[in-house]
């Protein structure tokens, strides 16, 4: 068995979701993953481009309009240009899901989708620190619930992985949770 210590890589994941609550046929969820040591200089390189146009506010999908175009292309353009940002979602589509899987729970349905995002990219030897986005919920055990059901999908599938760290912030706090928002809305819109 191997330890901590034997992990040979470090990464952050951000995770977002765009539509879960008021589109009408279907919702993203989207989760950026970068090495662990480069969140830093990732950071400090968007709030160059952020200072660059004088954009003082959260970035969000939601809120981007024309008067802000060039600051939102010069984002894209650098996310697409950095190979340490990878960004992967999944479109459900509202009408394929049924809810008797879910018991019925728009919540317990909405972290399953998580777990399908996340544990797709669970990779040997990695250890993970997941940010998400502070959601207002019913059942605050839920979150603690998916880092139970992540840990036990890698034992039992033999995939040495550690979940060091997974907890909520507010986005606006922490830029790359950001920049997984405006993903995120980018591939819902």
């Amino acid at each position: 068995m191997k330890t901590v210590f034997d992990f040979k890589r470090e990464y952050n994941i951000y995770c977002d979701e765009s539509g879960v609550e008021n589109a009408p046929k279907y919702f993203v969820i989207g989760a950026i993953f970068i090495p662990r040591d480069q969140k830093k200089k990732i950071s400090l390189e968007i709030e160059t481009i952020k200072k660059k146009y004088k954009f003082n506010r959260e970035i969000k999908w939601n809120k981007a309009t024309s008067l802000h175009s060039k600051f939102y292309q010069e984002l894209t353009e650098y996310f697409i240009s950095s190979s340490d940002i990878e960004f992967k979602c999944i479109v459900v589509n509202k009408a394929d899901i049924d809810y008797r899987f879910h018991n019925g729970d728009k919540e317990l349905m909405f972290y399953k989708f998580y777990y399908q995002l996340l544990r797709h990219k669970f990779n040997n030897d990695i250890q993970y620190y997941i940010f998400t986005d502070e959601k207002s919920r019913s059942l605050k055990p839920r979150f603690k619930e998916l880092n139970l059901c992540l840990t036990k999908f890698s034992k039992e599938n033999n995939i040495n992985v550690n979940i060091k760290h997974m907890q909520e912030y507010k986005s606006k706090d922490i830029p790359l949770l950001q920049l997984t928002d405006f993903l995120t809305g980018v591939v819902f819109f």
